[in-house]
């Protein structure tokens, strides 16, 4: 066995009765001396201008829940639930994670983004928020271990056919998900950052829906069905929504607003995204008018190669005056779609904010 698999990984694994051929995909993924540990330093505080890294974290990544997690599946004793019209077909949890080798980098991001931990939506209704009040919007990118839902259904011997597919999990969530983008965007994850997936992000599998907002990425997946007819509502009243496509959003993540600069500059950092389309250009201009097109508009460097599906991390130097600087962001997609000013109050789920982030920073 490679080393790059620790002994408490093995031991991991094992307890959760996941056989070793299973393990056997991960030896060759780099950096998975502790693929099993769940404890991970933290990001270090930012500093003026330090871009976020490319790759969250575990333990920063953010996690939303509308009420208590699941208990933890004994995966020796149970199996994922596939259907088609014709049949169905239990797999076991130990197959899947066989199958599921190839990775993908993909970002989440919440439908709510924009929202502080004080407008959240209400706790009162058993929601549960982690790794919310450091950033603008509750947003991050992973390596994710997963396997396409086309290919899922190709081998256990199913057909995967429309309208829909539906997803069920064990948090009593459920989703419809066009049959053309399944086959384009709809991956199962088993693993996340070169470890086994975290219980609170969805063990042993949850969904990525590529390009949508997270409440389309079921977490604790238990089954999935293909040729389903899609319902009128989903169970907890919310209206019932096929598809969740993130809007163009740009957002600065260093230095904080209400922060001081002096200098007469600032070195700026953030993060753009726009779910199936690639950034274009991040533009940051003084005032308070949310106008890209101002005249002293700044347009930022982009750090990463633009992706679709994954966001692009930006910096930027302004200059700034004594006292008060009004400055706002905002990011242009491939397609030719901005970033947009929303107006006050939570946006109906799942149409996002989109939004350009506007902070203050005292120039001293």
């Amino acid at each position: 066995m490679s080393k790059a698999l620790s002994r408490r990984a093995v031991l991991e694994a094992l307890a959760l009765g996941i056989p070793l051929r299973a393990l056997l995909p991960l030896a060759g993924l780099p950096g998975l001396a502790a693929c099993g540990d769940r404890r991970e330093a933290l990001v270090e505080p930012l500093g003026p201008g330090k871009p976020l890294p490319y790759i969250t974290p575990r333990g920063e990544f953010f996690q939303f829940t509308r009420g208590k997690l699941p208990s933890p599946l004994d995966l020796a004793e149970h199996s994922l639930l596939l259907k088609d019209s014709q049949r169905q077909v239990l797999v076991p949890w130990a197959q899947v994670l066989e199958w599921a080798t190839a990775e993908f980098e993909r970002t989440l991001i919440c439908d709510g983004h924009g929202f502080e931990m004080t407008s959240l939506p209400p706790l009162s209704h058993g929601h549960v928020a982690v790794g919310w009040d450091w950033r603008f919007a509750p947003i991050g990118t992973a390596r994710w271990r997963a396997i396409p839902i086309e290919e899922l259904f190709e081998r256990a011997g199913l057909a995967l056919t429309g309208p829909f597919v539906q997803a069920r999990a064990r948090d009593d969530e459920d989703w419809f998900y066009p049959i053309d983008r399944v086959r384009d965007e709809l991956l199962l994850a088993v693993g996340m950052n070169g470890g086994l997936l975290p219980h609170e992000h969805g063990a042993p599998a949850r969904l990525i829906a590529s390009g949508d907002y997270g409440l389309a990425s079921l977490k604790w997946v238990s089954a999935l069905r293909s040729g389903a007819e899609a319902r009128v509502a989903r169970d907890y009243a919310f209206p019932m929504f096929h598809s969740a496509p993130v809007k163009p959003i740009a957002f600065a993540t260093s230095p904080r607003s209400g922060e001081s600069a002096g200098g007469g500059r600032v070195l700026m950092s953030g993060v753009a995204y726009a779910g199936r389309e690639r950034i274009q250009e991040v533009s940051i201009w003084r005032g308070d008018a949310p106008d890209a097109e101002h005249a002293d508009a700044v347009a930022a460097q982009l750090l990463d190669p633009s992706k679709r599906f994954v966001w692009s991390r930006w910096t930027a130097e302004l200059p700034i005056e004594r006292g008060r600087n009004v400055l706002n962001i905002s990011c242009l997609d491939r397609s030719g779609r901005f970033s947009t000013v929303q107006g006050g109050g939570a946006p109906e789920e799942p149409d996002g904010w989109g939004g350009v982030h506007r902070i203050e920073l005292i120039g001293t």
